[in-house]
């Protein structure tokens, strides 16, 4: 959650300053022993943290997974396999998976999209370079072509 997502929290009385005030003294990073993840991302640039997936054990990736979607209700995976896409859709039946592009994400219903991004290739070669960027681009905020 951002700082201003935090504050609207406590106008509207939706959040408690005690429990505002832990989120905000949280440290930036999470240090889980087999990955460092960046909690903070979206503080500082208004985009979470990414999940690069190639080469994590199951183990690991589950663990990721489950602190980056506890955090943020949504989570962002590149160069997944489809055995990793079926492990996580055991426990997150709304994940999402392209296997052109092998993106796996869970992402919010009420997210705004702005602006207006084109991507072209120069060959089929190119396809999934430039759907693993589309995707990207659409999962943070831009609407794509």
């Amino acid at each position: 959650m951002d700082t201003r997502s935090i504050l609207e929290k406590i106008k509207l009385g939706q959040l408690s300053v005690d429990k505002a005030e832990q989120m905000l003294r949280r440290q930036p990073f999470e240090e889980m022993g087999f990955a460092t993840l960046d909690t903070h991302r979206k503080l500082r640039s208004r985009f979470v943290e990414v999940i690069f997936c190639s080469g994590k054990t199951d183990e690991h990736l589950l663990h990721i997974v489950e602190k980056l979607y506890e955090e943020e209700g949504e989570v962002f995976g590149t160069r997944a396999s489809l055995h990793q896409y079926e492990l996580l859709k055991q426990t997150y039946e709304l994940i999402q998976y392209d296997p052109i592009s092998k993106i796996i994400k869970i992402e919010k219903e009420e997210k705004i999209r702005t602006g207006n991004i084109v991507v072209c290739t120069a060959g089929t070669a190119d396809i999934t370079v430039a759907e693993e960027a589309a995707q990207t681009a659409e999962y943070f905020g831009s609407y794509v072509e």
